[in-house]
């Protein structure tokens, strides 16, 4: 195996392990000659493993949204007008993370945005800026953010753009394939000869078929399972080759695939597999959505965990209004900071100040209607 040139800092030793533990787990897989089920817990340190080759990622993806009213039209579907190109930055086990999305919604929502989030570990700070219309780059006066949230598996917006599921530690927006199946109602894998891992996990229980029946193929009755796949190339150290999530019903043997992925890859001068592309496909609704992703300058471990604590922090510009969600303080970036309480004060005695006034002119014209009346009845008797 190739280690000179590749991106890292400490990624040759990291890389023969990974090798060594894939290769042994193939020719194990080899050695069984036949399909066979495993739990979870059996594969557990194999899959952390998986994981664990990628320690930092950085990329660029660019997203967009198409639709066909037939499996015929999937071969040329339509642009919806929504797309986004992001820069990804991303720690493994730390929920460090940069992310710069750019997107817009088309003429449909009308709108485009910008927003950059980052968490170094302690503090999630995000920029936003919102589109005058659905024109990128034509952008009002920005609004600045900070809380102490993880920022991946927390905006699924966003997390849907960013094409994290081709990465084992950042399946599931972020969550990682580990983390996914130990909250997992029911999991369990697959081993296939020539180094092939098939993850299947629950996603839901159907008690009854859905109300509208356009939404899965299924035959009359229940219950069903909602279940997602997970392939797992070993030889090619240990990538993800494809995702797909079907049915099963009860009393019926064949199972309804309504999402699935199809996952392009090129391998690099030092041999690592790279994603090139991936399409996936929602072929469940009546009029079908497919989603295409294209990545470019794909780095892995090309820094050192736990360092560059900068490259994972925003500076805001000067004149930004921010809001400090953990303690509820707005500020201006350049200004002193504002003073929450004499603002909640004066918020309050405006409202006091008012409702005193509507309760005085209720009273004012409920006595003056009384005093008229009573003057009717005089003038009448």
């Amino acid at each position: 195996m190739k280690c000179e040139g590749i991106r890292t800092r400490n990624s040759c030793f990291g890389l023969i392990m990974l090798h060594a533990v894939t290769m042994v787990a193939f020719f194990l897989l080899a050695g069984a000659g036949t399909q066979s089920a495993k739990t979870i817990e059996d594969r557990m340190d194999l899959l952390e493993a998986l994981e664990n080759q990628i320690q930092v990622l950085e990329y660029n993806v660019e997203w967009k949204q198409y639709k066909a009213k037939s499996v015929e039209e999937l071969e040329n579907p339509r642009p919806t007008g929504w797309f986004s190109h992001s820069h990804v930055l991303l720690e493994n086990g730390t929920g460090r993370a940069y992310i710069e999305n750019e997107q817009t919604r088309g003429k449909k929502e009308g709108r485009s945005e910008r927003v950059i989030h980052a968490f170094d570990g302690t503090t999630s700070t995000q920029l936003m800026f919102i589109g005058k219309g659905t024109k990128i780059g034509d952008y009002l006066k920005p609004k600045g953010f900070i809380d102490g949230e993880p920022i991946v598996g927390n905006r699924v917006t966003l997390d849907i753009t960013l094409g994290l599921d081709v990465f084992p530690a950042f399946y599931n927006v972020g969550r990682g394939i580990v983390n996914t199946l130990k909250h997992a109602e029911e999991a369990r894998i697959l081993e296939k000869p020539e180094g092939i891992l098939e993850v299947h996990y629950l996603l839901e229980r159907l008690i009854a078929p859905p109300a509208d029946s356009r939404l899965f193929p299924h035959p009359e009755g229940g219950p069903a399972q909602i279940v997602k796949k997970i392939v797992l190339d070993l030889k090619r150290g240990g990538i993800i080759t494809g995702i797909t999530e079907y049915s099963s019903w009860a009393g019926d043997p064949n199972e309804y695939t309504h999402r699935w992925t199809e996952i392009e890859y090129v391998q690099s001068e030092d041999g690592i597999w790279i994603p090139k592309s991936v399409t996936e496909i929602h072929g469940f609704l009546s009029e079908k959505m497919v989603i295409k992703y294209k990545y470019r300058d794909v780095m892995i471990n090309h820094i050192a965990p736990k360092a560059e604590i900068d490259r994972f922090r925003i500076e805001f510009p000067q004149g930004t209004p921010v809001l400090d969600k953990r303690t509820g303080t707005h500020f201006v970036v350049g200004s002193a900071p504002a003073e929450p309480e004499k603002e909640s004060y004066f918020k309050w005695l405006l409202l006091g100040i008012t409702a005193l006034i509507l309760i005085s002119a209720y009273w004012t014209i409920k006595r003056k209607r009384k005093i008229r009346m009573e003057g009717s009845k005089t003038d009448a008797a």
